[in-house]
């Protein structure tokens, strides 16, 4: 009679650790995706309807005639616009670099 009692306790512990690596494994997945709806940017392709676009495959279009040239000329200024608007987010510092040289003399 023991040896089935033991059998039945190793089921049992076996079973409860397979439930709380379960447990984990859905609790991590939670987790990445709620940074990644938190943390996600919101300049991000998925919200930008003109990312994955250059203006060599819209000229395919044009040559291909799914895009009139008109169309083609009105995409590619707002292209020129959306490029020129994310420069000037990212305009270094104005002036020189600051001196970072580490002297001998300098104390760490």
């Amino acid at each position: 009679m023991s040896l089935l009692g033991q059998s039945v306790q190793r089921f049992d512990v076996f079973f409860l650790i397979l439930v709380v690596f379960l447990i984990i494994g859905l609790l991590i997945a939670a987790v990445g995706l709620i940074r990644r709806k938190l943390l996600g940017s919101g300049q991000d392709a998925t919200n930008d309807p003109m990312a994955g676009f250059s203006l060599s495959s819209l000229r395919q279009l044009v040559k291909e005639g799914k895009m009139t040239p008109q169309e083609f000329e009105a995409t590619k200024a707002q292209i020129v616009a959306n490029a020129q608007r994310a420069s000037e987010r990212k305009k270094p510092v104005d002036g020189p670099a600051p001196d970072t040289k580490i002297h001998p003399d300098d104390t760490i």
